[in-house]
Formats: C-alpha cells, sequence, structure tokens
C-alpha cells in the first residue's frame, strides 16, 4: 500500500486578514507601547519581517515568504512517516497545525486539531523536528509570530 500526504500551507494575503488580525494590526500601529515589554504573538499574516528558514538569509525580502513555503514543504517531505498503526487501520485525514515561532526563533507552543489522535501526533512530531529560524521582526524588534498549516493523511 502506498501512502501519500498532501501538504497545504496556510498563508493568508495581505486583503484577506480576519477581524482578528485587523485589530491587532490597528493596536499595534497606533500603540507605541505594543512592543514595550508587551509579549504579543503576531499573525504570521501582517508581520513587516517574517521569520526566516535555514538556507533563506541571503533571499530578497520579496521572496522571502516563497523559501519559507519551498523550506516547510522540503521539511515536511523529510520527515513525514506515515504512522503504521494508522495505515492498518486505514486512518486518513486533515490535522491542522499552528505554533508560534518564538522571539528567539524556535518553535513552540505547538497544538494540532482534528484528524485522528495517530495523525496529530506526527504532525506534531514534524513540526517538533523543525530547527530554529531567524525571527520575524516587528518595527525591527523580534517578536513571537503565529503561524499554521494543514497537513491531509491519504493512503493510496
Amino acid at each position: 500500500m502506498k501512502y501519500i500526504y498532501l501538504l497545504t500551507l496556510l498563508f493568508l494575503s495581505a486583503n484577506s486578514f480576519s477581524q482578528e488580525e485587523k485589530e491587532v494590526k490597528k493596536a499595534i500601529i497606533k500603540s507605541n507601547d505594543s512592543l514595550n515589554g508587551k509579549e504579543i504573538d503576531v499573525p504570521f499574516s501582517i508581520i513587516e519581517d517574517i521569520p526566516i528558514a535555514p538556507g533563506c538569509e541571503s533571499v530578497e525580502k520579496n521572496k522571502r515568504m516563497e523559501c519559507f513555503n519551498a523550506y516547510m514543504t522540503e521539511h515536511i517531505q523529510k520527515h513525514f512517516k506515515y504512522p503504521k498503526a494508522a495505515a492498518k487501520k486505514n486512518i486518513q485525514g486533515k490535522v491542522l497545525v499552528t505554533f508560534i515561532i518564538n522571539k528567539d526563533g524556535f518553535v513552540e507552543q505547538i497544538e494540532t486539531n482534528g484528524g485522528h489522535e495517530l495523525l496529530r501526533q506526527e504532525a506534531y512530531r514534524i513540526i517538533d523536528n523543525l530547527p530554529q529560524f531567524r525571527p520575524g521582526l516587528l518595527r525591527g524588534k523580534p517578536v513571537k509570530v503565529q503561524y499554521g498549516l494543514p497537513i491531509t493523511f491519504r493512503l493510496r
């Protein structure tokens, strides 16, 4: 039996902010205190300088998102292992993984939603194996950045 997975990265364009993201952006723009002593989680879609994946450091700023996407896809392909118990039971599904790239560039607060527990465990393991990134910047200062992606597990 062949195993395949599908990966769809969730990146919101500047024109498709959720209401919550719009409010966060307004608060950041209006308040000088937003970065002074407060820890804020900035949505990936509104960060000024996105976290930089290993190997993307020399990429032009306007190409960093593309490089980040390629890095994430490659990382998932390299580390993906369809859980044997899930394959035996013909378990398939989609898992939404959300996490924070903190102001030191490390992945933290990994959460998985949807899908079977075996699939959630595998999705967690893959993301937990991400290396350190160069952190995202807002007003030139490192900030925690929220990120999310769905991973679809499908058997063939």
